[in-house]
């Protein structure tokens, strides 16, 4: 019997594989990174702004990570709490937002 996630990231790769897990776990960093910079939530079209891509790649990320976390539309709730607990993802970059608890993305 398999161990149950309890990471983000672990999540991302139970659920997705390794690649698309990865891809998924580079997302969320990305919005938490565009969240914190704006100083809010932010819509999917920020994202899009912030990063510099197209609408199509926009909905293709989100979907993805729809596919991974099916009880989310995007990754606010995951950004939120990274950035409530402080620097220490910055610090560590994407693995700092992929040791997040798992329950943040069932909740």
């Amino acid at each position: 019997m398999a161990r149950q996630a309890r990471t983000i990231i672990e999540v991302c790769i139970a659920r997705g594989g390794v690649w698309k897990g990865a891809k998924v776990q580079t997302f969320i960093a990305q919005w938490t990174i565009a969240s914190e910079s704006l100083g809010r939530p932010i819509t999917l079209a920020e994202y899009g702004e912030w990063w510099k891509e197209s609408r199509a790649t926009v909905y293709r990320r989100q979907q993805e990570f729809r596919a991974i976390f099916p009880t989310l539309d995007t990754p606010q709730p995951i950004a939120d709490a990274a950035i409530a607990n402080g620097q220490d993802w910055q610090r560590q970059g994407v693995d700092g937002i992929g040791q997040l608890p798992a329950k943040l993305a069932t909740a």
